[in-house]
């Protein structure tokens, strides 16, 4: 479930989403939860089960991971 972004600012039980992110779609690797609800997505959707959010190249530093083109994707052996 996702909480609408002007879907008021004190609606932490409920929200609407659209259908989960399906294989190959873009998503984003680093989703916001709402703080009060957990179970709630701040403003995307996630992938669908058994998917993950990652970039088709991923660059890892010291104190940064940069997704390039994320993608919903099987999970990485």
């Amino acid at each position: 479930r996702k909480r609408l972004f002007l879907d008021g600012l004190f609606n932490h039980d409920h929200g609407t989403c659209k259908p989960h992110r399906k294989l190959n779609e873009t998503c984003l690797p680093f989703m916001t939860h709402d703080i009060f609800n957990h179970e709630l997505y701040e403003s995307y959707c996630p992938c669908e089960q058994g998917l993950e959010c990652r970039g088709v190249t991923v660059d890892e530093a010291e104190h940064s991971v940069v997704h390039h083109n994320p993608r919903c994707q099987p999970p990485e052996s």
